[in-house]
């Protein structure tokens, strides 16, 4: 009984603080010590159903956990590791800056990564796969006028900037 009390307060808390969260990442420990994390804009819905914590992504792929193996679910605006330099250069760079037809991309990682754009309500616009050996260009013609946050994922990696779409 004590166990299930645990766990409906966990979920309640969570539900809670989910409600008044700006996090940008969220951060899963598991009792036998494993850590995940989450980018919290790749996470479309959680759900609390048969004693588990569901995560879907916006991808449509899907993660549960055992509420009874959950240490804590924790969110924050840090990151938890120390990312190889190697992996992302300091910043992204986009041109032209307001643009009206294609957003070109500078400082691609050599590996294949994922354009992201979403409004600043966090409402989901675009995305697209991005090859490193061909041109990184974005038709943005169709967004409407106004400003938009731009996320390149590569991995665990994330780089943002702010672009106004004329």
């Amino acid at each position: 009984m004590k166990n299930q009390y645990s766990i409906i307060s966990l979920a309640i808390q969570l539900a809670l603080f989910i409600s008044s969260v700006s996090a940008q990442t969220m951060y899963i420990k598991q009792k036998g010590g494993e850590k995940l994390s989450y980018d919290i804009n790749n996470v479309g819905k959680m759900t609390f159903s048969a004693g588990n914590l569901n995560v879907v992504k916006v991808d449509a792929s899907n993660d549960a956990y055992a509420l009874a193996n959950l240490q804590f679910v924790s969110f924050g605006d840090f990151q938890t590791a120390i990312q190889p330099v190697h992996s992302f250069r300091n910043e992204l760079s986009i041109f032209p800056n307001p643009v009206n037809y294609i957003l070109n991309i500078k400082n691609l990682p050599s590996e294949a990564s994922t354009i992201v754009i979403t409004s600043l309500e966090g409402k989901l616009m675009l995305s697209k796969k991005l090859n490193p050996l061909e041109n990184a260009g974005v038709d943005v013609s169709q967004l409407s006028t106004g400003f938009y946050i731009c996320k390149l994922y590569n991995g665990t990696n994330v780089l943002t900037t702010k672009f106004l779409k004329q």
